[in-house]
């Protein structure tokens, strides 16, 4: 009941939206949603960048740590990463080279959090290459569009596609073990 009731009011923002922008262009959001949505839900050098970039964090687990994310971070970049409550999911200060992650998440929001944050600063060039090639036409499309892969990117850093793989088939498909090792 309350999934339909989330739908109808779902149904009911599109429509209002929609009457408000009457002139047929479409919404920032709506255009990142049909790039992904064309693009299949996969794009190809992010993927293949982060499996990359995780085979180098991996220590000995399948899927990087959160103490393998926050030292890449600190090496790599510079950043200092703080848990504190209350302020949000995650601010970054790039001036500073500050991260704040929300300490009353569940660790693998957290962990997940950090891997958004590393995506973004390692992986900038192939994600600005893939938004400087979409057919986007306002800078608001493009910057959720930037938000977007930073997830797809942080995904699949935590989720590499071929290590996920191999355990699946080792482990028959056990989604209970599965999500125990990544």
């Amino acid at each position: 009941e309350a999934y339909r009731r989330t739908g109808q009011r779902l149904e009911m923002v599109d429509e209002a939206l929609a009457a408000d922008n009457a002139s047929g262009t479409r919404l920032p959001w709506e255009e990142v949603r049909d790039w992904f949505h064309f693009a299949n839900n996969y794009v190809d050098p992010i993927d293949r960048a982060a499996e990359a970039l995780a085979q180098r964090l991996r220590d000995h687990a399948l899927s990087p740590t959160a103490a393998a994310l926050e030292r890449h971070l600190a090496e790599g970049f510079s950043v200092s990463v703080r848990y504190d409550s209350g302020r949000g999911l995650r601010e970054f200060d790039a001036q500073m080279g500050h991260l704040l992650i929300d300490a009353a998440q569940p660790p693998e929001t957290r962990r997940f959090q950090l891997a958004h944050q590393l995506a973004a600063l390692a992986l900038k060039d192939e994600i600005a290459s893939v938004i400087a090639d979409a057919p986007l036409r306002s800078a608001a499309a493009r910057q959720l569009l930037f938000v977007g892969l930073c997830n797809y990117a942080a995904s699949a850093l935590l989720m590499p596609y071929r290590a996920f793989r191999d355990e699946a088939r080792a482990l028959r498909h056990d989604i209970d073990r599965l999500a125990h090792a990544f």
